[in-house]
């Protein structure tokens, strides 16, 4: 007689609608390889949800029709997680897998992105929640190869089983318009100081006052709230329909990819992060970017995925770099989807997430 497949469930407590392509992407890695799976989530991710409505459940309290799972895998950082693996461990025995997207830094480095001090101790408060997550979980997946690193630095101390995984998404592209579709130079996902949202701004107000990309849109996609500042600048360009801005409340999953498909670069110049989203959500949809050389990462290289600027966010070396993109959008845009289906494609890595969830928690399964 054949053994009961494994019991899993993919928890996100928190609502942020970028964040449910990781979500539905680990779900299909599971049910693909025999793994029977639900989803705990935030309950405002029902109406994007890819799962069937009775493999979904929105409180721990519902959990529970599911029967006892043997593994959960917690995508994002929330109080709720700790009381959560709590009850998981003591309640069923569950093993406890944490995507770990930002491990600590240092004070200095957030600082130096562009924090005030206020924004600075939230961060820090958020990471204690972190390591308390980390103390609670059985293994831990980092993103990155920077975020590695970090948790190494920090973190090896509670000698946790990790691995190096590349984020992971559902091919979610369908068809992928040409050059000719595409109109948008665009800056999608939250406000942040170390987004460098400002130097997109100051850039955008720049090329169009000064016509730099005639027949391109500049786009602003965010559930962010514009600073009334930047709203005041940018009205003018909003009304004349050089500037679109989409903001102040969540977009559904199909609206992203949209967004996504019709940009011909992206803005991904931030001044520093430890993996983004955004990168391979673009590469996704064959979309180049514009990086800076404070986040450049393994898996973007320079004049083969876009183009890389420096941190010191000179107007003259963005518009070089915009234009470059815009001239060889054929190659760099081959090149950004390659790279997904190589990389981040979640059938490419289902293996290795495989046989380290299932490894002994003495192993250490780490590349």
């Amino acid at each position: 007689m054949n053994p009961a497949p494994l019991k899993a469930v993919v928890i996100s407590r928190n609502f942020h609608p970028g964040h449910y392509s990781f979500l539905a992407a680990n779900y299909r890695l599971f049910t693909e390889n025999n793994v029977d799976t639900c989803m705990l989530h935030h309950a405002l991710f029902n109406g994007m949800s890819v799962v069937p409505p009775e493999k979904v459940a929105n409180s721990f309290s519902d959990l529970r029709k599911f029967g006892k799972p043997d593994l959960a895998v917690f995508w994002f950082p929330s109080l709720k997680n700790l009381s959560d693996m709590v009850r998981l461990r003591l309640l069923y025995g569950t093993k406890i897998a944490y995507v770990l997207h930002e491990p600590v830094e240092s004070v200095q480095s957030y600082r130096k992105a562009g924090f005030g001090r206020a924004r600075t101790a939230i961060i820090m408060l958020k990471q204690m929640v972190n390591y308390i997550t980390v103390l609670l979980s059985h293994k831990v997946i980092l993103p990155s190869a920077k975020a590695n690193a970090t948790f190494e630095r920090n973190y090896l101390h509670l000698r946790k089983p990790h691995l190096l995984l590349p984020l992971l998404f559902d091919d979610e592209a369908g068809h992928l318009l040409a050059k000719a579709d595409r109109r948008f130079i665009s800056y999608i996902g939250t406000i942040a100081e170390d987004h460098a949202f400002d130097e997109f701004v100051q850039f955008a107000l720049l090329a169009m006052e000064g016509h730099w990309f005639p027949g391109l849109t500049f786009l602003i996609a965010t559930r962010s709230h514009l600073p009334l500042a930047c709203q005041e600048a940018l009205e003018s360009h909003i009304q004349a329909g050089s500037m679109v801005v989409q903001q102040g409340r969540p977009m559904d999953n199909d609206s992203i990819n949209q967004f996504y498909n019709g940009s011909i670069v992206i803005w991904n110049a931030y001044r520093r992060s430890m993996q983004s989203g955004v990168l391979p959500k673009a590469f996704m949809f064959g979309t180049p970017l514009v990086v800076s050389d404070g986040n450049a990462n393994e898996f973007y290289e320079n004049d083969h995925h876009g183009k890389c600027i420096s941190k010191a966010y000179d107007m003259a070396e963005i518009r070089e770099a915009i234009s470059a993109i815009v001239a060889g959008f054929e190659d760099y845009s081959a090149n950004c989807r390659s790279t997904f289906l190589t990389t981040f494609y979640y059938r490419t890595q289902d293996s290795t997430f495989l046989r380290f969830l299932q490894a002994s928690s003495t192993d250490r399964a780490e590349r």
